[in-house]
């Protein structure tokens, strides 16, 4: 297993904290078979690499955070609520 450690300024944490929150707005709105056709390769959408290479550090994190959380909870392994509560349990133990 490996670990990554991220430096993140307040302002950043802020911004991922919110990006979150419309993540998980998102998909509680989203249908499940939206994932299935976006994995159709003539979907229109850019490749995996051009965006790997086109967007900032931070949207590439941003990116992975939202397919992480969308296939998750489309998938049935948790909910938005499920997903928030974890998220705010860390938040309390992380800022004693």
């Amino acid at each position: 297993m490996w670990a990554l450690t991220l430096e993140l300024t307040t302002e950043l944490k802020q911004n991922i904290v919110l990006h979150i929150r419309r993540v998980v707005l998102v998909m509680a709105t989203s249908s499940v078979g939206h994932s299935a056709q976006g994995a159709d390769k003539n979907d229109g959408l850019i490749s995996f690499e051009e965006a790997m290479n086109r967007l900032s550090r931070e949207d590439r994190f941003r990116a992975t955070v939202y397919a992480m959380n969308t296939l998750l909870v489309q998938k049935g392994i948790y909910s938005p609520e499920e997903f928030e509560f974890q998220f705010r349990q860390f938040g309390q133990k992380n800022l004693k």
